[in-house]
């Protein structure tokens, strides 16, 4: 994944999650399952992006970060 391509999946797909892939089949996301595989990634991503910026300890609902 490039650059551009873990910016437009932060600020589009991410949160729009709605399925999961994998080798053996895919399963759909509710919004329980939606918020976690966001939280689980965009810490991530965003270190990927800028290795120096610090990763926020926690997050609200509704893909909002809460604190610094």
């Amino acid at each position: 994944m490039d650059t551009n391509e873990m910016r437009y999946c932060l600020a589009k797909q991410l949160a729009r999650a709605h399925s999961v892939q994998t080798d053996y089949g895919d399963f759909d996301l509710d919004e329980e399952m939606r918020d976690a595989v966001e939280t689980a990634l965009r810490p991530i991503l965003e270190r990927r992006l800028d290795p120096g910026r610090p990763v926020k300890p926690h997050r609200s609902g509704g893909g909002h970060w809460v604190g610094g």
